[in-house]
């Protein structure tokens, strides 16, 4: 996520968020005028995967590995608070878990059948149906994160994206337009 470059014997820390190079800044002050940030591009989707209108419940994408991390937990608990209030959501998470994350993979259905939940878990999915035919992707990761390609695919797609925290991946992102960041308890 960041590299070191010569340019005319003086070197450029080059990162891909701003979160990234703030971080590197507080490990070493004397970086503060020569860090330089480059966005990590990503390839355009080939349709719009914009909202068509439907009735029923909002379908909200959750795209990321199934990691203590991400947080599909507080997703979770935020649609069940949401469902407590009337308001209900389809959910669709995309991402596998790795072996040593299987049993949160379990932890996390069985909340969903406890709590009667409306998820699809649709394991690994790559491409642009991960945005296709939802009304918004969220990223609700715990722990700052440097940058997510999951916000800028997603912003590419069309969708509005609500995300946590004040990492890189709120760095994507005009708060409101066209999405939101909620800040989590280590940002207050």
């Amino acid at each position: 996520h960041l590299l070191l470059v010569d340019q005319a014997s003086t070197y450029v820390l080059l990162t891909n968020a701003e979160y990234t190079l703030e971080l590197m800044r507080s490990f070493e002050p004397k970086l503060a005028s020569r860090g330089v940030v480059a966005l990590n591009g990503i390839e355009m989707p080939s349709v719009s995967a914009s909202p068509s209108p439907h009735d029923g419940p909002r379908r909200i994408t959750c795209v990321g590995r199934i990691h203590p991390k991400k947080g599909q937990g507080v997703l979770l608990e935020a649609a069940t608070i949401a469902r407590r209030r009337g308001v209900h959501f389809d959910l669709h998470f995309m991402g596998d878990a790795l072996p040593e994350h299987r049993e949160l993979e379990q932890e996390l259905r069985r909340y969903v059948t406890d709590h009667q939940l409306s998820v699809t878990w649709h394991g690994f999915v790559d491409g642009d149906s991960r945005y296709t035919g939802y009304d918004v992707a969220v990223v609700q990761s715990v722990v700052p994160e440097e940058l997510s390609l999951v916000p800028a695919e997603a912003l590419a797609s069309g969708l509005a994206v609500v995300a946590s925290g004040t990492d890189g991946t709120s760095g994507l992102m005009l708060d409101g337009e066209p999405g939101i960041c909620v800040p989590t308890p280590a940002d207050d």
